[in-house]
């Protein structure tokens, strides 16, 4: 089993996926202000009781789409990388805040 959840910005794609026991969602949302060389907050929701899930940019939702509900896939060996990648590749601006949270 992946991650649970796993987000990646690739210039101004943002993907977002989520697994569940019911199967899995991935989904893109683009956002040509984020090219700008400034901070941004970008957020991403899963909403497991309703069955969906979002991107937002700067407090703007980019993009939307149902979801398979249910808790998250749990995978306890997966690690945590934040602005970084296993194989080597990394975000070379830096990362100024992040919060992970269950609300």
């Amino acid at each position: 089993m992946p991650n649970s959840y796993d987000v990646r910005i690739d210039r101004n794609r943002i993907r977002f996926s989520v697994w569940t026991a019911c199967g899995v969602a991935r989904f893109d949302g683009f956002a040509n202000a984020i090219l700008d060389f400034a901070a941004h907050d970008i957020a991403t929701r899963y909403d497991g009781v309703a069955g969906g899930m979002s991107i937002a940019v700067d407090g703007q939702t980019i993009a939307s789409r149902a979801a398979p509900v249910g808790p998250t896939s749990y995978n306890p060996t997966q690690r945590l990388y934040i602005a970084g990648a296993p194989w080597g590749l990394y975000f070379g601006d830096g990362v100024e805040q992040l919060k992970i949270s269950r609300d």
